[in-house]
């Protein structure tokens, strides 16, 4: 539910364990925001390091596999969600799982509490395909699992839409 297979949140106090699974995924990536360029703005000037802002990642899959599938995990700053960068990033990613690697299925879940990730989830394109009751303990309440997911043939057609959505967004600029 959380990315990184363990139930847990990202936290310091379980470091390791994010370290050991990111070394079993396929991709792990930190999403920054861009620092702000240096006075006089030249480009050879520009920065290379920004403000880490979230985390997302592909877990273990291969599209050698006959199920050519994976799940990916996203974890984002409270302080940086509802600004359109999670889709952001799942868009960046699934990008990469269909066109790169020529998987079939893209799979991810989220706490049922987490109406946020939910909403995101659905506005990505991301189907509901079931509820795992009770599935993890959590601040010491059983709370549901919310499983998602993404066929290539469904990919293929919201790529069309979102090629389309951001020459529109281009050209508005």
């Amino acid at each position: 539910m959380s990315g990184n297979g363990s139930g847990k949140p990202f936290a310091p106090s379980n470091l390791q364990s994010q370290v050991d699974w990111f070394d079993k995924c396929l991709l792990g990536l930190v999403a920054c925001l861009s620092a702000p360029a240096p006075e006089g703005g030249a480009l050879d000037e520009l920065p290379t390091s920004g403000e880490p802002i979230g985390i997302i990642q592909v877990g273990p899959g291969s599209a050698k596999s006959p199920a050519r599938r994976t799940d990916i995990g996203i974890v984002l700053d409270k302080a940086h969600q509802d600004q359109g960068y999670g889709p952001e990033m799942i868009k960046y990613v699934l990008t990469w799982c269909f066109d790169s690697l020529g998987l079939n299925k893209v799979e991810l879940g989220t706490f049922g509490f987490n109406v946020a990730a939910q909403k995101c989830y659905e506005k990505v394109g991301f189907v509901k395909e079931g509820v795992r009751r009770a599935e993890s303990f959590v601040q010491g309440q059983w709370v549901d699992g919310i499983e998602y997911g993404m066929l290539r043939a469904e990919w293929e057609v919201l790529k069309v839409n979102w090629d389309e959505e951001e020459r529109a967004r281009v050209a508005e600029e």
